[in-house]
């Protein structure tokens, strides 16, 4: 079974911690979240007390079709996908993106339509 780890996030995550001298969910709640109005956004190493939210899923080997089953990881995450909000969140989180004088204004929301060519 393969599971997605980016160790960059978990140290940009540690980095945050010691800049800010609180744990990562509070610096992620008062630097992101709540700025940017996102009201349901948790920062949540074990995701499984969030009954609500969508589940992964995995191809099964060998099945016919595209036959799926729900995937279970087992691995703490933080900064490398421990953030879980609402649609409404990801609206906010947008909002905020293109805002001026925030995080990335204009010229982000350009960088991020640009398509990227493959093998870049």
């Amino acid at each position: 079974t393969y599971a997605y780890a980016e160790t960059d996030y978990r140290v940009a995550a540690r980095v945050l911690e010691a800049v800010t001298g609180t744990d990562f969910s509070t610096a992620l709640s008062q630097l992101v979240f709540e700025p940017a109005g996102m009201t349901d956004a948790v920062v949540a190493p074990d995701p499984s007390g969030f009954p609500l939210q969508a589940p992964n899923y995995l191809k099964v080997a060998g099945a016919p079709g595209d036959r799926m089953r729900p995937a279970c990881t087992e691995i703490e995450s933080s900064g490398d996908g421990a953030a879980l909000g609402s649609m409404n969140d990801l609206v906010a989180f947008a909002r905020f993106l293109s805002r001026p004088g925030t995080v990335g204004g204009e010229r982000l929301i350009d960088r991020l339509a640009r398509p990227v060519p493959p093998g870049t």
